[in-house]
């Protein structure tokens, strides 16, 4: 078990032994942070860009299924499926319910050849980046941010809608 210490306390994370505490004086958004936490040996790991692989991955890493905190729901999202993370509490209801609806009824001929002209085209919200490596979706994923895994991209969707 892992801490995560903010300048609200310490908060307690159920995290496998691939994660090493950073203490740290305040919570950090800045780009130019340490972190909080980080992964052992996988600071520059990168996803899968299979859905499967990527959803084995935080299962393995972050204890997710039995870890109550981390929600997660497969969907499909233009004729592929795709999955998203949070942690419960910390993303905002309403605006995720728009953003599902609006992406589950994208068809297939709808769905771009990558993340980035995915989201040009279908993403009706303004907070959201794309990242491949581990350490940072899930630093983002600790932070409050919803994380969206879409089969056959080998980039994850972060939306900041906390």
């Amino acid at each position: 078990m892992g801490s995560l210490h903010t300048r609200f306390g310490e908060c307690r994370l159920f995290l496998r032994n691939g994660f090493e505490s950073i203490k740290t004086p305040h919570f950090s958004h800045s780009k130019g942070r340490l972190g909080v936490f980080k992964l052992r040996n996988q600071t520059q790991a990168k996803m899968a860009g299979t859905l499967s692989a990527d959803m084995e991955y935080m299962k393995e890493t972050l204890s997710v299924g039995k870890n109550f905190d981390i929600v997660y729901r497969v969907i499909h999202i233009g004729g592929k499926e795709a999955c998203f993370y949070f942690i419960d509490g910390f993303c905002k209801d309403e605006l995720m319910e728009k953003l599902l609806q609006y992406l589950i009824e994208l068809s297939d001929q709808e769905m771009a050849g990558t993340v980035h002209e995915m989201l040009k085209k279908h993403m009706p919200y303004v907070e959201v980046d794309v990242n491949d490596t581990w350490e940072e979706i899930i630093h983002n994923l600790m932070s409050g941010v919803l994380i969206l895994f879409i089969d056959g991209y080998e980039k994850a969707v972060l939306i900041d809608c906390r």
